[in-house]
C-alpha cells in the first residue's frame, strides 16, 4: 500500500468549482423559500398575493408530526455488573439531546430538506466550535447543528452519497483558535 498524497490545490479548485456549480440549486431554493413565505418573506417577496398558502401549511404541519420532541435513549444490558455504567449512559445521553436542543435542530433540518437538502454536523467540539457556537458549549462535547445548504459543497461527480470523496461546508472561526 503506497502513502497518499493530498493534493491540497487541486481539492480547492474542486471545491470552488462544485460550490459555484451548487448555485442555480441555491437559488432556487431561496425562490422556493420565497414562495413559501409569500409577502412575509421580505420587501422584494412575491409580487403576488396568496391567501391560501398550501406550501407553507404542509412544511409546518408535516415538520411537526416527523419532529414533535426530543427523542430518548434507552439502553440495557443483560450484564448485572453493567447496569449502573449502561444507565448512567443512557441519563447522560438523555441530557445531551435535551442540551444540545436536538428537537430544534432537526426540526430545521427537515425544513431544509423540502426545499432541497436538509444537512446538520454531528462532532466533538473543536476549541473552534466552542468559541463560535455558544458559552455553554465547551471543546470535546458533543454537537448537532444545522447546516445551511448556502455553505455547502461536496463532489458532483460521484454518482451517489457514498461516492463523494469530500464534503464541505463553510463557516467562521477565531483565528487564535484554530488548531
Amino acid at each position: 500500500m503506497g502513502s497518499q498524497y493530498l493534493d491540497v490545490d487541486r481539492l480547492c479548485e474542486s471545491i470552488n468549482r462544485d460550490y459555484t456549480d451548487l448555485k442555480p440549486y441555491r437559488n432556487e431554493r431561496v425562490e422556493m423559500a420565497r414562495h413559501a413565505d409569500g409577502d412575509r418573506y421580505s420587501q422584494n417577496a412575491q409580487d403576488k398575493a396568496v391567501y391560501v398558502n398550501l406550501t407553507s401549511l404542509y412544511t409546518n404541519i408535516v415538520s411537526r408530526n416527523l419532529i414533535s420532541k426530543n427523542p430518548r435513549v434507552m439502553l440495557s444490558t443483560e450484564s448485572e455488573r453493567d447496569r449502573p455504567v449502561v444507565n448512567a449512559m443512557q441519563t447522560w445521553a438523555n441530557e445531551e439531546l435535551e442540551r444540545m436542543n436536538f428537537s430544534e435542530v432537526m426540526r430545521r433540518v427537515v425544513i431544509d430538506a423540502f426545499y432541497g437538502m436538509g444537512i446538520c454536523k454531528v462532532a466533538l467540539a473543536t476549541p473552534a466550535d466552542a468559541s463560535t457556537q455558544s458559552w455553554s458549549l465547551k471543546a470535546g462535547q458533543p454537537f448537532v447543528i444545522p447546516i445551511d445548504f448556502g455553505d455547502v459543497a461536496f463532489d458532483l461527480n460521484a454518482r451517489n452519497f457514498q461516492e463523494i470523496s469530500y464534503f464541505a461546508h463553510r463557516y467562521r472561526a477565531v483565528k487564535r483558535d484554530i488548531t
